[in-house]
């Protein structure tokens, strides 16, 4: 009974570690993501300074229409 109960610890720690492992490559690439996303966002707004169109902006930055709308609205405030 021993050894089961000592087996089943090892799988469950076993689980937590891959677990563990897992959540940290996906909040990697999470960030990595969000980074790429605020450095388009960047890029774009120094285009809409320089007066880029909407169209020129999105083949660049590969941002939607609607989010480079959005920062077109807060420059102008």
């Amino acid at each position: 009974m021993g050894e089961f109960i000592s087996n089943v610890q090892q799988i469950i720690q076993q689980y937590y570690q891959e677990a563990e492992e897992k959540g940290k490559l996906k909040g990697y690439e999470e960030g990595i993501q969000e980074g790429i996303q605020r450095k388009a966002i960047e890029i774009a707004e120094k285009m809409i300074i320089k007066g880029y169109s909407d169209d020129q902006i999105q083949e660049l930055t590969g941002l939607d229409i609607e989010k480079i709308k959005e920062l077109r609205i807060k420059h102008k405030n």
